[in-house]
């Protein structure tokens, strides 16, 4: 794959936008799974920042398997990485969030092992690309991570990161960014189960029990979750807000589209194209796949990270 540069009229999250060679595991999924996905869903593309350009990075560092998390933070970025962000600033909207996944070679999706930067473009370039640089540098900091490590077994690939940007699929409502309904599709020990947020979701939404709802699928769960995370478009952070009725009653209207979303899904691990997905949804007409993979099935007794989400949901069951 050799590097393109986007043409004028793409969009963000309309398109993909490939960059370098090995896009890593997660974009290759999902490219994969866009080739045959249902009619009722639709993949959220984005840009592919390929391992080639990690390698290039560790190259331009003498980065190596010792290396620190901390010292990658503070990494140079190397010239045609450099000239490439540039490109991929003038692709974002001012105020409309973007995150910057990693998408190495060993990421099967799922609550992953590896960072997820959000930050909001602003009017100004340089803000935009040194935002962009820092989110770059995080999720390859966290390749280099002790904890990664011992998940990798201490094996290192100088190519063994990529990275997929997308924007953030929802509605501004104030001062506020964030998708209606956001959730986790996984299985766990052979059972499906389903994990449903209003507001941000992301993969770090827990099997813990901690404001956990659990039963079937309907309205009365949209009006049991108190608060919601957000995105504060003034100053780029994750915020935990209380939720209004008005609200609630807008996700509502959008729970045919949960419902179509879960059972789709089913049909998908029925016929073994998947075992993973991560949705929103907003007011478009479908429910948006950020994610989608085949996932190791994770043993109940191995505990995911902290929510960066409040839990609306977690059932095995979804209404007829």
């Amino acid at each position: 794959m050799s590097e393109k540069r986007p043409i004028p009229e793409a969009s963000l999250g309309k398109e993909w936008v490939m960059y370098g060679q090995k896009p890593g595991l997660k974009t290759e999924s999902l490219l994969t799974f866009e080739k045959t996905r249902p009619y009722n869903v639709q993949v959220l593309q984005g840009i592919s920042v390929g391992g080639s350009l990690f390698t290039d990075f560790v190259y331009q560092n003498d980065f190596s398997a010792n290396t620190t998390d901390e010292e990658v933070g503070n990494g140079k970025i190397p010239e045609l990485l450099a000239k490439i962000n540039t490109q991929i600033t003038g692709l974002f909207k001012v105020g409309k969030p973007v995150i910057v996944r990693s998408s190495a070679m060993d990421d099967k999706g799922g609550p992953g092992i590896y960072d997820s930067v959000f930050f909001v473009p602003t009017g100004n370039p340089e803000e935009n690309l040194s935002q962009l640089i820092q989110a770059e540098r995080a999720v390859y900091a966290s390749y280099f991570r002790e904890d990664a490590k011992l998940f990798r077994d201490g094996n290192f690939s100088n190519d063994g990161m990529g990275l997929l940007i997308q924007p953030v699929i929802g509605r501004k409502y104030g001062n506020y960014f964030m998708p209606m309904i956001a959730g986790v599709f996984t299985v766990v020990n052979g059972d499906p189960i389903f994990r449903i947020v209003m507001g941000l979701g992301t993969k770090a939404v827990g099997l813990g029990k901690d404001d956990i709802m659990e039963g079937r699928i309907n309205s009365s769960f949209y009006y049991g979750q108190r608060k919601y995370d957000v995105i504060d478009l003034q100053t780029g952070k994750i915020e935990s807000v209380r939720i209004d009725e008005d609200f609630c009653g807008k996700v509502v209207q959008q729970a045919g589209k949960l419902d179509t979303a879960c059972k789709t899904w089913l049909e998908a691990v029925d016929k073994s194209e998947t075992t993973y997905w991560e949705i929103a949804i907003d007011k478009s007409e479908k429910p948006y796949i950020l994610q989608s993979s085949f996932e190791l099935q994770t043993p109940l007794g191995l505990k995911f990270g902290e929510p960066e989400g409040k839990i609306l949901l977690e059932t095995a069951d979804i209404a007829n």
